[in-house]
């Protein structure tokens, strides 16, 4: 690491620099001793990179929680404008302060479990821009809206990655069918349960 630092004209900052050992929930945690001139570099079990909260068991849980404060204030936000806009301000505003802020890095979380927390309050906000009552089922609401579920945007945003990435990709076969109207992108060797399960969620 020292060689590499050296070749490339960097300097590691230790303050600012974390090691972190990825595990699954099951496994044993054994704490890792890795140096930099003389000096241990710090363990920890969760650190923030590129706007994400990453945990070693790649859980989610702290990144959606991060969330959840930005998003409910979107929710405060359109509540206090549903009787003095009409509903084109309302999905701007929407689009501007609750869609943009789970769009970045979905690809990553969308499909945690902790994400259930996230369309809790995207079924909130949904109800409160078209007027509906508290139990409403948001189903038709969506549809109403042009609003895409939490759980339904997983798939197709790996799906533009990738094909906005296919270098990176050049070794992964994809085939396109289509299904209903819409073109739907198959990896090769992907799980053919996450993608009909994703796919009978957006065709509901």
């Amino acid at each position: 690491m020292i060689k590499w630092f050296a070749a490339n004209n960097l300097v590691l900052n230790l303050d600012k620099t974390n090691i972190m050992k990825f595990i699954t929930r099951n496994s044993a945690h054994s704490t890792l001793h890795i140096g930099y001139k003389e000096k241990n570099i710090e363990e920890t079990l969760n650190t923030k990179f590129l706007g994400l909260q990453i945990d070693n068991h790649i859980y989610w849980k702290n990144h959606t929680e991060e969330m959840i404060p930005k998003l409910s204030a979107a929710c405060y936000a359109i509540r206090s404008m549903v009787h003095i806009s009409n509903m084109n301000t309302l999905i701007s505003v929407y689009d501007a302060y609750f869609h943009y802020s789970i769009k970045y890095g979905r690809i990553f979380w969308s499909n945690s479990h902790n994400s259930g927390n996230i369309f809790t309050l995207q079924k909130q906000i949904t109800r409160i821009t078209a007027g509906a009552e508290h139990r409403t089922s948001c189903r038709s609401l969506f549809k109403q809206l042009e609003i895409l579920p939490v759980p339904c945007q997983h798939t197709p945003s790996l799906m533009s990655f990738i094909i906005n990435n296919q270098e990176t990709f050049k070794q992964i076969h994809l085939y396109t069918i289509l299904i209903q109207g819409i073109n739907i992108i198959f990896i090769g060797q992907m799980s053919t349960y996450l993608v009909f399960k994703e796919l009978h969620s957006m065709l509901a």
